[in-house]
């Protein structure tokens, strides 16, 4: 009798050490009300883990793609200038180089092999483009990709969780994205997990919210998806950011020609040297050669990628005009446009007579 007593109390002894080993700190574990748990495969940890991936977008001037990151250090050369890029802050270098000129043809060679941190953290060792660019067509660009970026977690998090099968109970504490992403991956089909509230988010503008129940912290993530510009395209650091009034004033503002259209690696700004354009606050523009005269329509759109501007003439000559056109940067004498399209890039720059 007393030999099992005493069994019984190193076990116990045991026990408590290994469970106190396991808590960083001593948190009471609070079984999730049935109306608030996080359960597998719902909505709210289908969002959780969208706002949880991994982000990719601040190195889209290389790689196009919002849903890898390239692991620094990296060698690129960048319109035959070779620069060496160790964080984020280098690549402003490389923007820099390809704004230098537009009648340019920019080109980006990244030095293989290299190492990719895909949106789910996994990382891949690359070799060479082909692979690179397999791995990029998986990617939507444009602020369309599944990762939410216009809020944050404030690490840490603590999550209470219980598995109905084994009916046991712990405390998660989750210290970054990477391992929010994973533990609701992981989360199996009888566990039933919920924050230990009040939790804080961090919103883009570095404002921060409190929420203290589940409901309203979902609800808040659905409303919050697209109230933001991601960072989602090809530019660095959103430094483009345009005034759309004072770009119409602009615009309207007399009298332009077209000196330079490069289309599929080819000048063609010949075809457009006799005609100027004059722009009205309608929406209506002409076109004159000297000799004819023709009408169209144009419109400036605007999203969290910037401006753009969208042509629309029926006349044969300048149908090339009809796209729309990203708007680079512009100024009182000069207007610099870029349409992506197809697997070809066209610049077109409209300039003072």
């Amino acid at each position: 009798m007393k030999t099992g007593l005493l069994f019984l109390k190193l076990f116990m002894l045991v026990l408590f050490s290994f469970l106190s080993g396991c808590q960083e700190d001593e948190v009471t574990v609070i079984n999730p009300p049935a109306d608030q748990v996080i359960k597998p495969n719902s909505e709210e940890i289908k969002l959780l883990q969208r706002v949880a991936l991994k982000d990719g977008s601040s190195d889209n001037i290389i790689d196009h793609a919002s849903c890898l990151s390239l692991l620094f250090p990296l060698k690129v050369t960048v319109n035959g200038i070779v620069v060496f890029i160790n964080s984020d802050d280098d690549l402003g270098a490389v923007e820099d180089i390809l704004d230098e000129f537009i009648d340019d043809d920019d080109e980006i060679e990244i030095q293989f092999p290299i190492t990719v941190t895909l949106e789910n953290y996994d990382q891949v060792i690359v070799d060479n483009q082909g692979e690179l660019d397999n791995l990029i067509e998986g990617c939507i660009e444009g602020g369309l990709d599944d990762d939410i970026e216009c809020l944050d977690f404030k690490y840490p998090v603590k999550v209470s969780l219980y598995n109905s099968g084994s009916q046991v109970a712990e405390v998660v504490t989750i210290g970054d994205d990477e391992q929010l992403y994973n533990f609701f991956i992981d989360l199996k089909n009888d566990d039933l997990a919920n924050f230990i509230f009040p939790v804080t988010v961090i919103l883009s503008t570095g404002t921060e919210a409190l929420f203290y129940d589940n409901n309203s912290l979902r609800d808040f993530i659905k409303d919050t998806i697209y109230d933001c510009d991601e960072d989602d395209d090809d530019d660095h650091n959103d430094d483009d950011a345009v005034d759309e009034i004072a770009f119409q004033n602009v615009m309207t503002d007399g009298e332009w020609i077209i000196t330079y259209y490069f289309e599929d690696r080819e000048d063609k700004t010949s075809k457009f040297e006799n005609f100027s354009l004059v722009f009205s606050a309608d929406g209506t523009f002409t076109a004159t050669n000297g000799i004819s005269l023709f009408q169209g329509t144009w419109q400036i759109k605007a999203d969290d990628n910037g401006l753009e501007l969208e042509f629309d003439i029926g006349e044969e000559s300048l149908k090339e005009l009809d796209e729309n056109w990203k708007l680079i940067d512009f100024d009182d004498g000069k207007i610099r446009l870029r349409d992506s399209s197809g697997g070809n890039t066209t610049y077109l720059t409209l300039e003072r007579p």
